[in-house]
């Protein structure tokens, strides 16, 4: 009896040569798990491909605007202004953030870092636009990996290898190349691009960790960003551009509305591209904090190349640069 319960016993179990771990996991739980990473990819397909169309087309309509409308503070606050009355209703509607309001202290440590970020990055790149190409302007931000490295090094100490600083050569030898040779470079373009591009890598970087540290919906971080960014910057606007802006039809039609042609006409387009640009922002702002919610910074960053490629590629079909 006792010889026959030992070879049963032996028989039913696997020797350590042949024992896999796979044998313990159910059918059920590989499919659900292949499931789950397929769901992943495609949602990050999708956030990157609103993402990108909805930056080139932003990028596109503010160089057409500001050929005519030359106040980029005001159309700063046109795309802050959009953001937080499009994440309202959005809030809402999936039930996000309840009431909506938040502690001093993570309105203080967190918040208002990020607004201060996003006002900058987001003015800066407006003026950068209006003063040098899309295309050229996109190029320069190209070099948001090195900023990122940068500041993901300092801020989440995180490391990275030695070809990924190798790589960021390759990058910086791009962009100097790329301003030595480009025919409509303006110094002023330059700075603001480079001060934009650092904008939003400490932004990306500082809003990771936010997200992490205070388990935040990526959502309801951007509607209090847009909150207090568009507070941050209404004074300023106030006092820089509300005061000599067009406010009348006649001054309106005193612009140089000959050179607002091609993709959106004349002024009788004006208001619809003020719609656009904010819609277009408020898409790109969804996108690109859904994504970089399950990325790293750094991953977030090479993603953010690949749409400067794409918002290259199509204003130079769109606007003909030389």
């Amino acid at each position: 009896h006792y010889f026959i319960q030992s070879n049963l016993r032996m028989t039913l179990t696997p020797s350590p040569s042949t024992f896999n771990l796979q044998t313990l996991v159910p059918e059920g739980d590989k499919v659900k798990k292949s499931n789950n990473s397929l769901y992943f990819i495609l949602k990050l397909i999708i956030l990157c491909s609103v993402w990108y169309c909805s930056s080139a087309v932003n990028s596109i309509m503010l160089k057409k605007c500001l050929t005519a409308f030359p106040y980029p503070l005001t159309l700063t606050v046109v795309q802050f202004m959009g953001c937080a009355l499009f994440c309202f209703p959005l809030l809402k509607y999936m039930n996000i953030g309840g009431s909506l309001v938040i502690s001093r202290g993570l309105l203080i440590t967190g918040i208002l870092p990020l607004s201060l970020g996003k006002v900058s990055a987001v003015f800066f790149a407006t003026v950068s636009i209006g003063n040098i190409p899309v295309s050229y302007s996109n190029t320069i931000k190209a070099s948001l990996p090195i900023f990122s490295v940068l500041f993901s090094r300092v801020i989440l100490h995180q490391r990275h290898s030695l070809h990924i600083y190798f790589s960021l050569l390759v990058i910086i030898s791009g962009v100097v190349i790329s301003s030595f040779t480009e025919v409509l470079f303006d110094l002023a373009g330059f700075i603001t691009a480079i001060l934009s591009t650092m904008s939003t890598a400490l932004l990306s970087v500082y809003a990771k960790k936010s997200m992490i540290d205070n388990n935040m919906h990526y959502l309801l971080m951007l509607y209090y960003v847009s909150v207090s960014s568009l507070v941050f910057i209404l004074p300023l606007w106030i006092f820089q551009e509300a005061t000599r802006s067009p406010v009348s039809i006649e001054e309106i039609r005193g612009l140089n509305w000959e050179k607002f042609t091609g993709v959106m006409g004349g002024m009788s387009n004006f208001l619809p591209t003020l719609l656009t640009i904010a819609v277009s922002n408020f898409s790109q702002n969804v996108a690109a904090f859904g994504f970089l919610s399950l990325v790293t910074p750094v991953s977030y960053s090479v993603a953010n190349c690949m749409k400067r490629v794409f918002t290259i590629i199509t204003s130079l079909i769109i606007l003909q640069n030389p």
